[in-house]
């Protein structure tokens, strides 16, 4: 049987990067903690990349965003040359997601300083992407196993996928909420947001419990309880 493709597996790096690429970059100098907070999400919200960072003391090699930036390519010129795993989802479905994710709603609260560190919460509302990966699978499983059976090339288990993840995103409910933990540190009079590297708490609160639901149905999937 044909290996059936792992659909958000493949959007997770891609998503993953521009989110934190979109937070670190378009910033400017904030005066307090929760200042510095509020210019960070909106620099996630508007994508804003033209500015260099300023309140973010993490880094990301910009090279990792270029399997996105290919795909906006290769669906402008209509070539199929060196097509990733990321861009076989297809450029107007990856669009659709990050719209959703960009279109999150926060608020920052509980403002707490200690000479010069300093925390923040910060309350965030955002599309159920988690809820579009159970109806992803839900609804691409049963047809891909059939499909599969029947002798499927890759080709058309790829198709399914992306039209079963395409209806999932249209699909997805604003209203996932979750409350995170921002730490900071002043830097040069400045506070600067620490480095989010690892801290995948707030990157699956924006991505709508995507990383958290996905990770749950890959433990499932690998261990064999799900074939």
């Amino acid at each position: 049987m044909k290996k059936i493709p792992s659909i958000p597996a493949m959007i997770i790096a891609v998503v993953s990067a521009l989110v934190i690429a979109c937070a670190i970059a378009g910033c400017s100098s904030s005066h307090t903690p929760t200042q510095t907070a509020d210019t960070f999400l909106k620099a996630i919200q508007n994508a804003d990349t033209e500015s260099a960072s300023k309140v973010y003391s993490g880094s990301i090699d910009v090279g990792e965003l270029s399997g996105f930036g290919s795909a906006a390519s290769t669906s402008s010129s209509g070539s199929t040359d060196e097509a990733s795993e990321s861009t076989q989802l297809g450029q107007e479905t990856l669009e659709a997601l990050y719209s959703k994710i960009r279109s999150f709603t926060y608020e920052v609260s509980d403002e707490k300083i200690d000479g010069d560190k300093a925390t923040v919460d910060v309350k965030i509302t955002a599309y159920d992407l988690g809820g579009v990966i159970s109806d992803f699978y839900s609804s691409y499983m049963q047809k891909a196993l059939t499909l599969a059976f029947a002798g499927a090339s890759d080709d058309q288990l790829t198709m399914l996928a992306e039209k079963e993840l395409s209806s999932a995103i249209d699909n997805a409910e604003m209203g996932k909420e979750k409350t995170v933990q921002l730490t900071m540190t002043k830097k040069d009079g400045t506070w600067m947001v620490d480095d989010l590297s690892g801290q995948e708490d707030f990157t699956d609160a924006l991505l709508g419990g995507l990383i958290s639901t996905t990770k749950q149905y890959n433990d499932i999937y690998s261990s064999g309880s799900g074939k």
